[in-house]
């Protein structure tokens, strides 16, 4: 819990307490709302979009967003990280399917895709996304066949 000295800005808490003055945050905001004044960080801006940016950056946890606990975010692993060339791979061997199994999907697979799908990047980080899932083979066909007639054969 942020300390009584906390300092807000819009959408962001920042515990200067834990603060170690590594200026990390301050370099990696996109839209400078952190600046280092006297080796401390101040948020200076309202314009936040809530990228996340310094919380990732952060090594002690003293950032947090007003609707987002810090607990819920997940951890990012350093021995997990991709080389340039597992980037690419992934990229260039990314490939459509069209022809699908007869069984249904996994529900919990579903689910777990679904939610790892927020972390994708949107404009402001607005996250102003709804995903619908049809699982019923005619509802599929349908949909189908009036984006078909939609957008040509």
């Amino acid at each position: 819990m942020a300390n009584p000295q906390a300092l807000w800005s819009a959408q962001v808490m920042l515990n200067t307490d834990k603060c170690v003055h590594c200026g990390k945050c301050e370099r990696e905001c996109p839209l400078y709302c952190v600046v280092m004044v006297g080796n401390k960080p101040l948020l200076t801006k309202d314009n936040c979009i809530k990228c996340g940016h310094c919380i990732g950056v952060c090594p002690t946890g003293c950032y947090s967003m007003n609707d987002v606990p810090v607990e819920s975010l997940p951890t990012i692993k350093p021995e997990l990280k991709c080389s340039p060339e597992q980037v690419e791979q992934l990229i260039r061997s990314r490939r459509s399917c069209r022809n699908y199994k007869s069984n249904p999907a996994d529900k919990a697979k579903i689910e777990q895709l679904l939610d790892l799908a927020h972390y994708a990047n949107t404009g402001g980080n607005s996250q102003l996304l709804e995903y619908t899932v049809f699982n019923s083979k005619e509802m599929v066909r349908a949909i189908a066949s009036a984006s078909s007639s939609w957008t040509g054969p």
